[in-house]
């Protein structure tokens, strides 16, 4: 957990209800859906492999979700990162480990200049 578990407790302490998350996605077996699986919150694409194995109908919704989560985070285009945060009903957008692992600063950065978003915490202000 690492990194990540100043972020987990800050969410198990301070959200409320079940507020949907995006958290990136990426190889099957990776650090991935490990804020929902440590929250209890809703993400927009749990575990992708678990989803193929339970969704069998489905491969192509799995596939296309976690093409749309990368996208979210790797495209610099807050046009759909607004249409996918409003189609996914997203609260949180998680910036931890994995998200600086496999996603560019300047992604990141463009992501935070979206002028929808506002920061709620960051890992130095969660103490």
């Amino acid at each position: 957990i690492g990194e990540d578990l100043e972020l987990i407790n800050w969410l198990r302490s301070s959200v409320s209800g079940s507020p949907t998350i995006v958290e990136w996605s990426g190889l099957s077996y990776d650090w991935n859906s490990r804020i929902a699986v440590h929250t209890g919150l809703p993400t927009v694409l749990g575990w992708s492999s678990h989803q193929r194995q339970q969704r069998s109908g489905y491969q192509d919704m799995v596939t296309q979700r976690k093409s749309e989560v990368q996208d979210f985070y790797t495209l610099k285009d807050h046009e759909f990162m607004t249409d996918f945060l409003l189609s996914y009903g997203v609260s949180y957008i998680i910036v931890g480990v994995q998200e600086r692992r496999f996603v560019s600063s300047d992604a990141l950065e463009y992501l935070a200049e979206h002028p929808g978003l506002w920061e709620v915490t960051e890992a130095a202000s969660l103490n």
